[in-house]
């Protein structure tokens, strides 16, 4: 059974402040741990302040509320799928970091981004894809970024988890 509470939550004042790789698997870890407990705020205090705000813009109420209805929209075959998610590689460059994890049964890896917000890694509104893999994306530029991809990969076109009419998503 999953929930998300806003009261119960675990304190991260230190996750995530190593630097590098190590920081950023602290933070993944705490974040699968709040999954799997189902707290909202933890999720919540391990983002930037702009993928918070983007949360909460696209539902009613506070971020947690916001991951509590997330979890309520999944079917319980999603939320096991969520949990048994394994980090598969972590890349940092600069104050990005990039997180591939795979779940069972999924053909294709997921991928997410992390950022250095002050001291510490939190998950970033960001969709980085190009940046990290430009052989794999190689007619992005800054002059076509929005333009309608055809035979490209969507990831190569994504600058944010939050569509935008801007992005053609």
């Amino acid at each position: 059974m999953y929930w998300v509470t806003e009261a119960t939550s675990t304190s991260v004042s230190d996750v995530g402040s190593a630097e590098g790789e190590a920081g950023v698997r602290d933070t993944w870890k705490a974040t699968a741990t709040a999954i799997r407990l189902g707290d909202g705020k933890t999720i919540c205090a391990l983002m930037t302040p702009n993928l918070r705000k983007g949360l909460e813009d696209r539902a009613s109420g506070t971020c947690a509320q916001s991951v509590g209805e997330l979890f309520s929209s999944s079917d319980s075959s999603t939320l096991n799928k969520a949990d048994s998610t394994r980090l598969e590689k972590v890349v940092v460059k600069g104050k990005w970091a990039e997180v591939v994890e795979a779940a069972p049964k999924s053909a294709e890896p997921s991928y997410s981004y992390m950022e250095r917000f002050g001291d510490r890694w939190r998950w970033s509104q960001r969709f980085l894809y190009a940046g990290f893999h430009p052989d794999k994306c190689p007619e992005i530029d800054q002059y076509n970024w929005y333009d309608e991809y055809n035979n490209g990969d969507p990831k190569c076109y994504q600058d944010s988890v939050f569509p935008s009419a801007a992005s053609g998503q």
